[in-house]
């Protein structure tokens, strides 16, 4: 934990995507609120309670899946209590990696035919962890600690 000061919905969005990348693109809310519990920093004035008597930062995930499907980077069409990448999401976490994991990935990755645009994030998690080598995805997922 770091001083008394409260984490920005804004600073969950990333986490909330690996957290969803992670579990191969779906989970249930408190799977996935789970899953960021594990690996993000909170700050002290993040384990305050609000009224609702959860911690303060469970309201701010839940925040940030708002702005995500807003920014079309979580599915809208799953049902109630399940939280869904969507292809345009699995764009902006692999371009949130950083040139050198990058370049990693792509000495890891055969020539392969081009793949068609309309394949389901569901479908495409396992084609791309076969083809990645795991010391990228540990750098994608914060784990190389």
């Amino acid at each position: 934990m770091t001083n008394n000061t409260i984490t920005s919905h804004k600073e969950f969005k990333m986490p909330v995507l690996k957290a969803l990348f992670d579990m191969g693109g779906k989970g249930k809310t408190k799977e996935v609120i789970a899953k960021i519990g594990e690996s993000f920093e909170l700050k002290s004035g993040d384990l305050t309670n609000t009224n609702d008597g959860y911690p303060r930062w469970h309201a701010a995930v839940r925040w940030a899946r708002f702005t995500l499907l807003k920014e079309e980077l979580l599915s809208k069409d799953t049902p109630r209590g399940i939280w869904s990448i969507s292809n345009k999401g699995m764009d902006k976490l692999v371009s949130s990696i950083d040139v050198e994991a990058t370049r990693n990935a792509q000495t890891a990755l055969p020539v392969d035919p081009p793949m068609k645009k309309d394949i389901p994030v569901s479908e495409l998690i396992p084609i791309i962890r076969k083809k990645v080598k795991r010391s990228f995805w540990d750098k994608l997922l914060g784990r190389n600690k």
